[in-house]
């Protein structure tokens, strides 16, 4: 007999999207400039900022994947990516993102 259950829903299933939407409600920001947007079982997670405001995608980030360990979601952070978008000419450093000890792919 198998020591743990597998559970979820089959891959290609049509309703899968909606299931992990449903699982995943909860997952939320706390900030007003990021939003966490999901789709099937891809999680985007944006962040608008003005010149010279802090960051707080890093803690967002944090607080998602400890919401997921809770929840028993894994987290793929070998397939994450980071990707910004600039709208001045100002060279701006980006700290690179780490889940679970592993720093993001920037692209």
């Amino acid at each position: 007999m198998d020591e743990y259950s597998s559970t979820g829903s089959p891959q290609g299933c049509a309703l899968s999207p909606i299931i992990f939407s449903i699982y995943t409600d909860q997952m939320r920001s706390t900030s007003e400039h990021i939003k966490i947007i999901k789709f099937a079982d891809d999680t985007l997670v944006l962040e608008l900022l003005r010149l010279h405001q802090p960051s707080e995608l890093q803690q967002t980030i944090s607080n998602i994947a400890k919401w997921c360990q809770d929840h028993d979601l894994l987290i793929n952070a070998s397939k994450t990516k980071a990707l910004t978008f600039l709208n001045s000419r100002d060279d701006v450093m980006h700290p690179t993102l780490t889940i679970n000890n592993t720093d993001t792919e920037v692209c």
